[in-house]
């Protein structure tokens, strides 16, 4: 794994830190993770990891008190 992509698990865990899915209750944290493994799976591109980044920030800025700056 890259430097880029822990670095984004770990400031998507922090964000979605406390926050739970709706009927499953597992740490949300599990839906970034779960869209990153599929696009990693089914998505081949020269910016695969930058996809895969995007994959685990995605609902960072909406969800969690995060600015897009940050």
């Amino acid at each position: 794994m890259t430097p880029l992509l822990k670095k984004a698990i770990a400031f998507a865990a922090k964000a979605h830190k406390g926050q739970q899915r709706k009927v499953s209750k597992l740490p949300y944290i599990t839906h970034p993770l779960q869209v990153k493994l599929l696009i990693s799976l089914f998505k081949e591109s020269k910016n695969a990891e930058l996809l895969q980044t995007a994959a685990i920030l995605h609902d960072v800025v909406e969800d969690c008190n995060t600015t897009i700056e940050e």
